[in-house]
């Protein structure tokens, strides 16, 4: 029952963190009992089955493979080994709890795997880039595993972790502006659904297709896009991200009352879910914090500007523990501020999510950041003016190719 589970997570959450601080004596002299052994491979298994369907039960199932592994001569579990350590760190990632240790269990991994073994490489460099990706690390040397890497853990059948990389891949690439490289991704998904018939690899196939076609403002294929993967999504976290990526949509159609009817399905499905992580969320956030905003400006009033706030405090919390939509909701902030009439916050604001943004090399956002500052004439103390900010964005919106001028705020249009 779950109190009994509690109550072992418990006892394997402190196993670990006693284990983590003495890592010179970090695992045990047992050469792998078969019970164990059993154990650690089976929890690996229902770990993949889990990633989306099942969080908690996900997190349980870590620790305890892992405080089996900790006592466990390695060797005795290779192909189990850096997986399950590297996935460990990218759960912490994941989750937002702690980026410093997922760290610590990826330097682990490191220091485990075998010279020259294709399934080790990949499980390692794909985890890294999981976790670099999470924190907001999107450069290309940070990001992505070679080709002839990933093509080989395709070979050994390495399915979940292959769909797992290409899908985070495509999404740190369509946040850049390397809309190519996501639709190059995409079609990698849609190839391995289709050889292999592997569902998972078509719903993440749809959910790519359907933030790529947002991020590049194509809105009515995004809603498309939405509908379709709320139809292929079966697990609350899918749900929720499918959801909210559509009252998004909906926001920048101008259908703001079509996009509470969403949103208020998406609420109905978080408040039953036990948790849903950070990354699904944060779909949901920015959606709700657009439509508040829209809600704003058409109507002001003190109770328009307090459920706006909250709701831009609620997707701020969301930015500090996962970097996916973090130069946006701080984008989003800043347009909050300036439609209360907050001048002076919303340039503070807006300069920081453009340096958000820069950080992180998020070129579309960039560009829409630098439009508001053009937009709104306000002092962000970078030295800049109007003119600068206005040619900065122009350049950005011919690059990447997106519909230039067009408008996300009323006060915007007003402008």
């Amino acid at each position: 029952g779950l109190p009994a589970a509690a109550l072992q997570f418990a006892g394997d959450a402190l196993a670990v963190g006693a284990r983590l601080l003495l890592p010179d004596r970090l695992f045990g002299s047992n050469a792998g009992q078969a019970r164990d052994r059993d154990d650690i491979q089976i929890r690996y298994s229902r770990i993949k089955a889990q990633s989306t369907s099942d969080p908690t039960r996900l997190v349980f199932d870590y620790f305890r493979a892992v405080r089996l592994l900790n006592r466990t001569d390695p060797a005795a579990v290779p192909d189990q080994v850096i997986g399950l350590y590297g996935g460990f760190a990218a759960m912490f990632a994941y989750s937002g709890l702690s980026f410093r240790l997922g760290r610590r269990y990826l330097a682990l991994a490191d220091r485990l795997r075998r010279p020259g073994h294709a399934k080790d490489q990949f499980d390692h460099d794909c985890l890294v880039c999981i976790c670099n990706y999470l924190e907001g690390r999107w450069d290309d040397d940070a990001g992505t595993v070679a080709d002839e890497v990933v093509t080989a853990a395709l070979r050994y059948g390495g399915l979940w972790e292959v769909n797992t990389y290409l899908g985070l891949d495509a999404d740190r690439r369509l946040r850049r502006g390397d809309f190519a490289g996501a639709r190059r991704r995409i079609e990698q998904l849609a190839d391995i659904a289709e050889t292999y018939g592997f569902q998972f690899a078509r719903t993440n196939s749809a959910c790519e297709t359907m933030l790529l076609q947002l991020e590049e403002r194509r809105l009515d294929a995004a809603l498309d896009a939405a509908n379709l993967y709320h139809t292929v999504a079966q697990d609350d976290l899918l749900r929720v991200l499918a959801l909210g990526s559509k009252a998004k949509a909906q926001v920048l159609l101008g259908d703001a009352e079509a996009a509470a009817r969403t949103l208020r399905g998406a609420e109905e499905v978080i408040e039953h879910a036990p948790i849903i992580p950070p990354w699904h969320l944060s779909g949901y956030a920015v959606g709700r914090l657009l439509h508040d905003l829209a809600v704003l400006e058409a109507a002001p009033g003190p109770d328009a500007a307090e459920r706006a706030r909250r709701s831009a405090r609620a997707a701020q919390r969301l930015a500090a523990k996962v970097a996916v939509q973090r130069g946006e909701i701080e984008r989003l902030g800043a347009n909050l501020h300036w439609l209360l009439g907050e001048t002076r916050d919303a340039g503070r604001t807006l300069a920081r999510a453009i340096a958000t943004c820069e950080r992180l090399g998020a070129a579309p956002e960039l560009a829409r950041a630098h439009l508001d500052a053009a937009t709104w004439g306000i002092d962000l103390g970078d030295g800049r003016g109007a003119a600068d900010h206005l040619a900065r964005a122009r350049q950005l919106y011919d690059t990447l190719g997106l519909p230039w001028g067009q408008t996300e705020t009323a006060a915007r249009r007003a402008a």
